[in-house]
């Protein structure tokens, strides 16, 4: 027998369990959303965060907003920190919204590097080495 993982979108973060669908409901709600996807990003190794993933004709600047509601609306740990406007979600086989591949792109698009993600410095870098060295981390930063 060979335990595979959830087939729901549930998942745990920082010690919560977090239904993805509810804030893709919540989100979904707002009139200015058409339709939202929450992923949970690995952006660096042994660091996740809920991303979403919208589809909206309007601005960046509406994520303001829908992070004012969703705090009103979920516990603080639910709302996610990473947003993305999308033109579309991208599909598997079966027809279901592919959140591997969306969480990929998120990744992968350089545009999006916060802060955190930018030149570590040497201290981090040595601290880095070791980390990866003494724990099961195959690579640096995402």
């Amino acid at each position: 027998m060979f335990f595979v993982g959830r087939k729901d979108s549930q998942i745990k973060l920082r010690g919560y369990r977090i239904e993805l669908g509810e804030i893709e409901r919540t989100l979904a709600r707002h009139p200015h959303v058409d339709a939202a996807v929450v992923a949970c990003i690995e952006r660096a190794p042994l660091h996740k965060a809920l991303a979403a993933f919208i589809i909206t004709s309007e601005p960046p600047s509406l994520f303001e907003q829908l992070k004012n509601e969703l705090r009103q609306q979920l516990p603080d740990y639910m709302v996610p920190t990473l947003w993305q406007r999308v033109a579309d979600f991208p599909n598997t086989d079966n027809g279901k919204i592919d959140r591997k591949r969306l969480a990929e792109n998120f990744v992968a698009d350089s545009s999006l590097v916060s802060p955190q993600t930018q030149a570590l410095s040497d201290t981090e870098q040595m601290l880095l080495a070791l980390w990866m060295r003494y724990l099961p981390i195959k690579n640096g930063r995402s």
